[in-house]
């Protein structure tokens, strides 16, 4: 069985911080334009197939919009 490939994102105002699993991996962008397309391209080459994101009071909208346009 192949384990599911998932991204947490911590939302702040400034900065998204992203950690996937099972690869242990940490990244940080730029929770504005450049950055969250860094985000998705990125979320991509590793086969992300899930993403969670904290939701602090619409700091996330940005972002979820952007990860959803791009499937």
């Amino acid at each position: 069985m192949t384990a599911l490939c998932v991204a947490g994102i911590d939302v702040s105002k400034a900065r998204l911080d992203v950690f996937v699993l099972p690869q242990r991996l940490w990244l940080a962008f730029d929770n504005a334009g450049r950055g969250i397309a860094a985000l998705s391209v990125q979320l991509q080459r590793r086969g992300v197939q899930r993403v969670v994101l904290e939701a602090p009071g619409g700091l996330e909208y940005p972002a979820a919009r952007a990860l959803s346009d791009a499937g």
